[in-house]
């Protein structure tokens, strides 16, 4: 009886490498390692096996067999990762075939680099304004507008240095590519424009910059428990791990308050609040909008003389303003830092009630048109045109010409010649100069 135990490998040994491979990320040529194959057929009752190696990748309910270039394992196996970036980047359109399937061929659009290498973000780094005080005395870092599946977020990138930069906003697309927007939540910091509603209509709100702390020992090492000589004593109810992280450390540092706790639910919240007797409640509105009962009349209806206010957490200051429609008597908006953004309630009493929050809040934004606005915009901004300001925002945000020209519909010449007069003006030479003078206006 023939010895068939050297011409195939066991179930066992089969099953041991596939378990060995689901230890690494898709990411990693060595997932592929342990996924690459060689096809054999059967020929005049004899079986051969044939020369390439060959890879099945699946993505989006769709699988197809990919015949590989090289001749060696590992090199296979670094083909098959490219070929899955790719579809993984542009989608199965993007991939085929050649003749006869005997090579894989990846085909680019625009020869622009897939958003999985550092090639593609590197014209994209920009340097973000009001993130100075989240980091006192450091040197200025890269940040990158990061989009996937319809979100999008800027990604502080830790360092000034371009190449490592650029490294490192690919390395967290793929996180979100790979893993999602919740598994990345939980392993890199984001930037996110925080805005606290005090008034419904004129809609009236302060607004702050915060980054994500999604990193447990890193919050244990830089909290700071609550203030017990603070005035006010406030809850928080929020379900993103990493902003809640963020807002209970930056409201332990706010004059005048200290935050007792943060909830990731409504529920906990409703459930803690009559032992805590909290002076504010602040809760996600997008909370409060998927409630059958809105949460802040639930909140008060436990505590009537409980001040509760909802927020929003947003992309950038912009998207704050695009959420709304419909504010018949106008908005009044105010950007504060971090440690300032109650301000409305700020108050030396004690204690803080719903009655005392609406007399401080009326006062706070009355205020505002009492005093003449003074301007401090620069000299050379008052001569751009609001085109060439328009352009000059999206430069600032981190768009390449091809995209500034398809949002605002014109062509990419015209942004050129735009982009020309805007340097001449303000006696600049770059993007990045330009950028950073438009956001010292």
């Amino acid at each position: 009886m023939p010895d068939v135990s050297k011409k195939r490998p066991s179930r066992n040994a089969a099953n041991s490498s596939r378990s060995e491979g689901r230890a690494f990320s898709k990411n990693d040529d060595r997932y592929w390692r342990t996924r690459v194959f060689k096809n054999t057929y059967t020929a005049q009752g004899k079986r051969f096996q044939v020369r390439r190696w060959c890879v099945k990748i699946q993505h989006a309910l769709r699988r197809r067999t990919f015949s590989l270039t090289p001749a060696n394992r590992t090199e296979a196996a670094r083909e098959a990762l490219g070929i899955y970036q790719t579809i993984l980047t542009h989608g199965w359109a993007h991939t085929e075939v050649a003749a006869g399937g005997k090579s894989a061929k990846v085909l680019m659009t625009d020869r622009e680099p897939p958003k999985t290498h550092p090639a593609y973000w590197k014209p994209r780094l920009v340097y973000r304004k009001y993130t100075e005080i989240l980091r006192p005395g450091q040197e200025p870092e890269f940040s990158a507008r990061i989009q996937h599946e319809g979100i999008s977020f800027y990604f502080p990138l830790r360092t000034n240095d371009e190449p490592q930069a650029a490294a490192r906003a690919a390395e967290i697309y793929r996180t979100l590519a790979v893993d999602g927007w919740e598994e990345a939540g939980r392993m890199v910091r984001r930037e996110v424009t925080v805005a606290v509603f005090w008034w419904d209509n004129p809609l009236a709100y302060t607004y702050t910059t915060v980054f994500t702390q999604p990193n447990e020992a890193e919050n244990a090492a830089s909290e700071v428990r609550p203030n017990a000589d603070a005035g006010c004593r406030a809850i928080l109810i929020e379900p993103d791990p990493g902003v809640r992280n963020a807002l209970k450390f930056w409201l332990n540092r706010h004059k005048g308050f200290s935050c007792d706790a943060a909830y990731a639910t409504p529920a906990e919240g409703l459930r803690e609040v009559p032992d805590k007797k909290p002076d504010l409640v602040l809760v996600n509105r997008v909370l409060d909008e998927a409630s059958d009962r809105q949460l802040l009349p639930r909140f008060k209806a436990l505590l009537p003389d409980l001040a509760a206010f909802t927020y929003g957490v947003h992309e950038d200051a912009d998207q704050v303003y695009y959420s709304f429609s419909g504010v018949s008597a106008g908005y009044i908006t105010r950007r504060r830092p971090p440690t300032n953004l109650l301000d409305p309630v700020t108050s030396p009493a004690s204690s803080l009630s719903s009655r005392q929050a609406a007399h401080l809040i009326r006062n706070y934004f009355q205020n505002f048109f009492s005093v003449p606005l003074a301007t401090d915009e620069a000299p050379e901004a008052r001569l751009l045109t609001s085109r060439e300001n328009e352009i000059l925002d999206h430069v600032s945000k981190g768009y390449v010409d091809k995209e500034i020209a398809s949002r605002l519909g014109i062509s990419r010449w015209t942004v050129h010649g735009h982009l020309k007069n805007i340097y001449e003006k303000l006696g600049v030479h770059t993007r990045t100069e330009a950028a950073v003078k438009y956001l010292q206006k």
